[in-house]
């Protein structure tokens, strides 16, 4: 359960991240 929450956690992050710095559209096509 500790492992599941810190891998989410740690892919919040990214998204957060990746959609303030990568283009909508490949995020768009991304997710």
């Amino acid at each position: 359960i500790i492992y599941l929450t810190i891998v989410g956690v740690t892919y919040f992050l990214i998204i957060q991240s990746s959609f303030a710095y990568i283009p909508g559209y490949y995020v768009s096509g991304f997710h």
